[in-house]
């Protein structure tokens, strides 16, 4: 879904003149040969709006050319599986991956060392307190009295164990200065994710106490640690909510005391804070309300530029031009402005290509039943997809959907889509269809009016408020298949599709 790649002439905050350029080579085992994907690391989440894409020719062998201004984390994305590399100007690295999958990835050239100490350091694998399965994680139910010997102890072994392996690497002093910080942020950021998510889960009654604990653990970055670190940037952000989120849990079960709580710590009313949320997102306001409180002004333009990012990657348009507003009001010369401008210089240029690209929007509150939105289309095979600008996995779908419409592209064959938003939302939903260019047609209800669809799903036998819910319709109109596969499916659904026929 996201094909737009940003130039990295502009990359980061740095012009094209002042950037050293980096080879990144490589080899894959024959059998993964294909697509891959390098994604730098500049914000505070895995967004795309830096990358740059290659394919590996048969023999497995591959090559990017990047400028990335500043040493800067990266993933690249192969074939069924994802690596951390650490770029730094003017260190070519190279890339083994081996044939049996097993043993470690080898590097060479100027930025082997580098490497070598971050696939080894917590950024280049599964923390020790980690689990896919919170139930078998043997730390989830650690007491306040245990966290020292069992978690706290440990990391600061590794920490030390870090620091040794710097001593002895003859690394230069900026690199080594990058690695000790952002493997500290990394450690309080996972340990945040097990705090936040597997002590909850399991019903550790110590849970609110260890988060606090691992929170006050480190100092706020600063901004000479902010301006390169991924880490650094990312537990800022999970500052404001967990601090948010403090004062909601004491005062649990008194609403009206969350709300005056959280507008005397903000600094605003209510109301204000309650109307930038509903308008632009939890996730983008808490932050930037917090970090125009209580961060050092040194640092808010990258809080500001981080957010910036999110929105524009996560499709929230108008959350990123507001944004783009306030960089623009309050931080013009700061060092974040020449990148923050050129990413919404090209969200503007995109959306105005791509508005009109085989998109079609039915004007909302048109219909009011599923047959209605169907009449349209009779004599026709119909694929509904129900969804929302909300919906994590309703994006991941529409990743796999422009190879579906390749595959069903003939004129028998309609690929509308419902999208769940309130009114509100309505120019979002506009911007994010043109902005992704998901061409077809598209409807839009709110949570109310789209009550009618989900009866008419469950009616034919489907689930129902499940986003996003996929719907085979016949040439008549009638549900054929109430829960047809996903996109993801592959082959799957394109079988349902083609018993359509």
């Amino acid at each position: 879904m996201r094909q737009f790649i940003y130039s990295l002439l502009f990359l980061f905050f740095f012009s094209a003149a002042d950037a050293q350029g980096i080879r990144i080579s490589g080899h894959l085992p024959s059998a993964s040969a294909g697509s891959l994907t390098l994604n730098l690391l500049a914000g505070d989440g895995y967004y795309d709006t830096y990358q740059l894409k290659t394919t590996s020719n048969k023999a497995g062998d591959f090559e990017f050319q990047a400028s990335p201004g500043r040493i800067m984390l990266a993933e690249l994305k192969l074939p069924g599986r994802r690596v951390k590399l650490l770029l730094v100007p003017g260190r070519d690295l190279d890339i083994t991956i081996p044939e049996d999958g097993v043993h470690p990835i080898q590097f060479k050239g100027d930025g082997a060392k580098e490497n070598e100490l971050l696939g080894w350091s917590v950024m280049g694998k599964s923390p020790f307190f980690a689990s896919a399965d919170y139930n078998a994680n043997p730390y989830v139910k650690v007491t306040r009295g245990q966290w020292f010997d069992r978690i706290q102890l440990p990391v600061e072994t590794e920490l030390k164990e870090l620091d040794y392996r710097l001593a002895t690497a003859g690394l230069p002093d900026s690199i080594s200065r990058y690695l000790r910080s952002e493997t500290r942020y990394a450690f309080q950021c996972f340990l945040n994710d097990f705090a936040n998510n597997d002590l909850r889960w399991g019903n550790n009654p110590d849970r609110n106490g260890l988060l606090d604990m691992v929170m006050n653990w480190q100092p706020i970055p600063d901004s000479s640690q902010l301006i390169d670190g991924f880490y650094a940037s990312m537990f800022v952000h999970r500052v404001a909510s967990w601090q948010v989120n403090r004062l909601a849990e004491k005062m649990k079960g008194n609403r009206r005391g969350i709300q005056d709580a959280i507008a005397d710590y903000l600094g605003r009313s209510f109301a204000e804070i309650d109307s930038l949320v509903r308008l632009y997102g939890e996730r983008y306001m808490l932050s930037w309300m917090y970090s125009e409180k209580y961060l050092p002004r040194s640092i808010r333009d990258r809080v500001v530029y981080n957010k910036l990012m999110d929105a524009m990657d996560a499709g929230d348009l108008a959350t990123g031009f507001w944004l783009m507003d306030r960089m623009r009001e309050q931080y013009p010369s700061g060092q974040y402005f020449r990148a923050a401008e050129k990413i919404a210089g090209n969200v503007r240029e995109r959306l105005d290509v791509q508005s009109a690209a085989g998109i079609v929007f039915r004007t909302p509150g048109s219909v009011s039943t599923l047959d209605e939105l169907l009449k349209p289309y009779r004599g026709k095979i119909v694929l509904l997809d129900i969804w929302g600008t909300w919906c994590g996995p309703c994006r991941i779908q529409m990743e796999y959907m422009p190879a579906l419409k390749q595959q069903f592209n003939c004129k028998d064959m309609v690929f509308l889509y419902l999208d769940m938003d309130e009114q509100a939302k309505d120019s979002k939903w506009k911007d994010y269809v043109k902005y992704f260019g998901i061409q077809g047609e598209h409807y839009r209800m709110d949570d109310k009016g789209i009550e009618a669809i989900w009866k008419e799903v469950k009616a034919a036998g489907g689930e129902t408020n499940r986003y996003p819910t996929f719907v085979l319709v016949d040439r008549n109109g009638k549900i054929r298949i109430a829960n047809a596969e996903a996109p993801s499916s592959g082959e799957k659904l394109s079988a349902q599709i083609q018993s359509m026929f």
